[in-house]
């Protein structure tokens, strides 16, 4: 049989009621000292020390279960509900002590979760909502938008209009860096300039062979032949 989840008293009693193997609860003492207990819960200013005590029965167990708590232990940290705790410390301080022997007896019928206003626990610090969608669309780099997208499943907030969303920017993102990758990959090709020299000297040796071919069309001797010629 699993443990059914109550967090107030009432629902507590409820669940322990249906089970057949409630028998019963004392009232809530209180002492200052430990030793001398009361029905009735005076705190002192001087003295800080007190405790509350709850005694539960169950069916089928010889011995009742019995819890004693501290003020000290008990009392929540936070400011405003250590304030209602010193308002209304038979209350809260009592209720403190019923769930703690009702959390002992029947631990394997019910889980009792804490309620800071019935003295156990104090209330949860609230959760900051983070807005997804527009982290996505600030992430101004791929490595951000992935990070934001991991933290985002891992807390299980990846819902099917997010996944677009976060696929969509990445898209984004991922475009300008596959350009950005080509033009840094493409080498550079600039058109190699002949130097003035050896142009000169391309068209010295284009002129000499087409006065060639026209001399010897003609049978003529060529410039160069002719100086050759007077030279010897």
């Amino acid at each position: 049989m699993s443990a059914q989840t109550a967090s107030t008293i009432a629902e507590i009693e409820r669940i322990v009621l249906a089970s057949g193997e409630w028998d019963g609860i004392e009232e809530v003492e209180f002492s200052v000292d430990g030793s001398t207990w009361s029905t009735v819960f005076v705190p002192e200013e001087t003295d800080p020390t007190a405790f509350a005590r709850a005694t539960v029965h169950r069916k089928g167990v010889s011995a009742p279960t019995r819890v004693t708590i501290s003020w000290a232990e008990a009392v929540p940290l936070d400011e405003e509900w250590r304030a209602k705790w010193n308002r209304n410390p038979m209350a809260l301080f009592g209720s403190a002590a019923i769930r703690a022997a009702y959390r002992r007896a029947f631990r394997d019928l019910v889980e009792i979760l804490p309620n800071a206003a019935e003295g156990d626990g104090e209330p949860a610090e609230p959760v900051e909502e983070i807005d997804w969608s527009a982290r996505i669309k600030e992430a101004s780099t791929l490595d951000e938008v992935m990070q934001i997208g991991a933290e985002a499943k891992r807390v299980r907030a990846f819902t099917t209009v997010l996944d677009r969303e976060w696929r969509a920017r990445r898209r984004e993102l991922e475009a300008p860096a596959a350009v950005e990758q080509v033009t840094s990959a493409k080498p550079s090709r600039k058109r190699r300039r002949k130097p003035a020299g050896d142009l000169n000297k391309s068209m010295t040796a284009l002129q000499e062979q087409v006065v060639a071919d026209e001399a010897a069309r003609h049978s003529r001797p060529t410039p160069r032949v002719l100086d050759k010629k007077r030279g010897a």
